[in-house]
């Protein structure tokens, strides 16, 4: 609640109808001087053997809101498997201000795939594969997007990894055609990790590249040193790297901090952790996780057991 401008609440119940099956109610509302919204959600969900079924019906009102939203899913999971059906539909003036929708005005059906495999013996620990496809309309009936991602990877003893992927679709008659493939080295071990990412081809019709370096290490044996990288090509160049470093006093406190440049700005920030037992948590900030550039500020945040 900020007192006097604006107030928000999110409240969800369940309730378990058996040790496979639940229903519940959630519900998010904003009420503000310029602006007000409520979204309530009904879901379910329910499993026999192998075989589920689960749903979510999503009504919203408020300013410029109205519409409803729905998800429906039937899954089937076996031991090295799972397999699933969607149907997806959110309509035009469908509205959550404290959610994230990526898009409304559409319905459609999307099929998902997975297979994955372990061996106990030999030089290959692992691989899996999923399969995509899907395709959606607009409410009124025009084609919105459609297409198909295959992807699969493997998982070498040696603690070395390696996946590719490819796709192609279209969205709202733009063409999508990408395919990507990555390598890491210490898949199971977050202390010593190196990888790269890479995928080329092409986003709404224009080249698109993406290259994405990263790495983790601790050193010292409580110092935690973490880098990852985005750099991409489309429309022009943009980059962003983040180094995280981070030291564990004890199991219970640390210190750490994070630098981040970003299309020629640089930020970073430092932070104080004190949580994981009995009594009051404390977390200090200084600087702005948020901004382009360092800026003086210091927030402290504390955390009463009632």
């Amino acid at each position: 609640m900020d007192f006097g401008r604006r107030s928000d609440l999110v409240t969800k119940i369940r309730h378990d109808l058996g040790k496979t099956a639940s229903a519940g109610l959630f519900v998010a509302s904003m009420s503000a001087d310029d602006d007000n919204n409520t979204v309530v959600v009904a879901e379910q969900n329910a499993r026999k053997g192998k075989a589920g079924f689960a749903s979510q019906w999503a009504f919203s009102g408020g300013r410029d809101a109205g519409g409803t939203a729905q998800q429906v899913n039937l899954y089937y999971e076996d031991t090295n498997s799972f397999h699933s059906f969607q149907y997806l539909a959110a309509e035009p003036d469908f509205r959550a201000s404290d959610g994230l929708i990526w898009h409304n005005d559409f319905r459609g059906a999307h099929l998902y795939h997975v297979w994955w495999g372990e061996w106990r013996n030999g030089p290959y620990r692992g691989f899996s594969m999923e399969f995509n496809p899907y395709m959606d309309w607009h409410m009124d009936g025009r084609p919105f997007r459609s297409g198909v991602s295959i992807s699969g990877g493997v998982d070498l003893r040696s603690d070395w990894g390696a996946w590719c992927s490819a796709s192609y679709g279209t969205f709202d008659r733009e063409i999508d055609n990408t395919y990507g493939m990555g390598v890491v080295y210490g898949g199971s071990n977050r202390f010593r990790r190196i990888g790269v990412s890479l995928n080329r081809g092409r986003q709404a019709g224009r080249p698109y590249a993406f290259l994405g370096p990263s790495a983790t290490f601790r050193v010292f044996r409580r110092l935690d040193i973490g880098y990852g990288g985005a750099v991409v090509d489309f429309d022009g160049h943009s980059d962003q790297h983040i180094v995280t470093a981070n030291y564990e006093i004890t199991p219970t406190r640390s210190v750490g901090g994070r630098l981040v440049a970003q299309n020629g700005r640089t930020n970073w920030y430092l932070s104080y952790r004190h949580s994981g037992q009995k009594g009051t948590e404390t977390f200090l900030m200084l600087g702005d996780p948020n901004a382009d550039a360092f800026v003086n500020a210091m927030r402290l945040k504390m955390v009463f057991a009632i």
